[in-house]
């Protein structure tokens, strides 16, 4: 598992764009409930970036295995690109890029 500890690092960048809403092909899911939903819902989750400490929790390690195997790449970040990537103002250490579902308006 790649391990971020540079605010600076692209991947930031790539969050930070998508929680504002300027790339409308991602989401950014915080948290295991939402990351675990949109695994569970079959959407296509790219990438999953966890701090240390969150991995080794027992709510987000099976988490972790599951988007491993559904093709998603497992990021290490430190706690403060946590902090840089996560939109919500407490993160918990668990985000994920996900293509956003299609909409067909009905």
């Amino acid at each position: 598992m790649p391990d971020i500890t540079s605010r600076h690092n692209a991947l930031v960048a790539r969050c930070r764009a998508v929680a504002r809403g300027d790339d409308r092909a991602l989401v950014l899911l915080d948290g295991a409930h939402l990351v675990g939903e949109a695994l569970e819902a079959g959407l296509r989750v790219q990438q999953v970036i966890a701090t240390s400490e969150a991995a080794r929790r027992d709510d987000i390690e099976p988490l972790l295995t599951r988007a491993e195997r559904a093709g998603a790449a497992v990021i290490s970040v430190s706690q403060a690109v946590m902090v840089a990537i996560s939109p919500v103002r407490t993160p918990t250490g668990l985000v994920a890029l996900a293509v956003r579902p299609a909409y067909d308006g009905d």
